[in-house]
């Protein structure tokens, strides 16, 4: 129940922060936001603020290239 809760009140902070975002599909097409599209937005957040923080804002590079990191961090976060 407590990991639930963090989610949610992560997922509500980026959604007043407009950085919520549905994950639609070619086949189905989604009328709200579901948990699993909180708990992959809360994935992409703390991946991308928490994980590589040592890096520049203006590197580009992270360990690998940021296209590539970006590639996976979208493919992984929605992997549940």
């Amino acid at each position: 129940m407590g990991l639930f809760s963090l989610v949610t009140l992560l997922a509500n902070r980026l959604w007043q922060a407009g950085l919520l975002l549905k994950a639609n599909t070619s086949w189905y097409e989604k009328d709200y936001l579901t948990f699993s599209d909180a708990i992959g937005n809360v994935r992409a957040w703390l991946w991308g603020e928490l994980n590589f923080q040592t890096s520049g804002c203006e590197t580009g590079y992270v360990k690998m290239p940021r296209q590539q990191f970006l590639l996976w961090q979208s493919a992984l976060a929605w992997a549940a």
